[in-house]
């Protein structure tokens, strides 16, 4: 299916957003961007686009909000949706690029958003195809709605990402000219939170081993963990955070996500 992604501007398109929301965390989805909060936006200068099919139904949206980051003007993107049926098919990463071309006509250069770090397949997006830099861990972002799918049930520690969307190498990440770095599994010692137990990972204390470059492991499917185990998925959650935090406070800073046989690591470099 072809679409055509454009800014909204319209009520109608404000309006639609509502529906696209419900469709991808649920009817009783009550965390929405509202139609009013989105034209007030606009008027600020902030900034949202829709991918709509040939009828002008919307398939998928991003909305950002634009504010002063250490003085300087940037965009927040705040939300991204995509309609379940048309999820895994790029729609998300074109809504993403739109939204660099557009900022960066306005003149800005930074982008920032953020994501929880145990879900792998937004790690890999943002890291390795977006080149973007994970330059803050938060414990407990938001307040915890257990009525919120978003939350999960495990807490709503993210990483606040910020996308320098005029660089060589977000540029280079864009085209996909920056080769993965590592191409076999680490050695124990180098991972810093995981052991093997029965041939699979599992989130242990292990110290914290003193390395320029560090792996930091996470699931490969944090959601189906937590459907099963809600035990393990919170082990998890309070392993990487220990570690990550640990980290980012000696100076290290995520510089690659890596998956090698359905194992996926974080790998962190020592900035000092």
């Amino acid at each position: 299916m072809e679409f055509t992604i454009r800014e909204l501007t319209t009520h109608k398109d404000f309006l639609a957003t509502i529906d696209l929301q419900k469709n991808a965390w649920g009817e009783n989805f009550r965390d929405l961007t509202t139609p009013s909060l989105m034209v007030i936006n606009a008027k600020l200068g902030g900034f949202s686009a829709g991918a709509f099919d040939s009828n002008g139904t919307m398939h998928g949206f991003v909305f950002g909000l634009t504010g002063l980051i250490k003085g300087e003007q940037v965009q927040w993107s705040q939300k991204l949706a995509v309609a379940k049926t048309h999820r895994g098919k790029g729609l998300g990463f074109r809504l993403k690029a739109f939204q660099r071309e557009q900022i960066l006509e306005r003149g800005y250069r930074h982008i920032f958003w953020t994501y929880d770090p145990l879900q792998a397949l937004n790690a890999n997006l943002n890291i390795n195809r977006f080149g973007v830099k994970a330059v803050e861990y938060v414990e407990r972002w938001y307040p915890i709605d257990e009525q919120n799918v978003l939350h999960t049930g495990i807490g709503t520690d993210r990483f606040v990402v910020d996308w320098e969307i005029d660089t060589l190498h977000v540029h280079e990440r864009l085209e996909k000219k920056i080769p993965p770095s590592v191409l076999q599994l680490p050695d124990q010692e180098q991972i810093a939170n995981t052991d093997l137990q029965n041939g699979l990972p599992k989130p242990v204390e292990k110290g914290f081993p003193d390395s320029k470059t560090i792996f930091v492991e996470i699931p490969e499917n944090i959601a189906a963990i937590a459907a099963n185990d809600m035990k393990q998925a919170s082990a998890w959650r309070e392993n990487t955070r220990t570690a990550l935090m640990h980290y980012y406070d000696e100076g290290y800073l995520v510089t690659e996500f890596v998956k090698i046989e359905n194992r996926c690591f974080y790998l962190l470099g020592n900035q000092t």
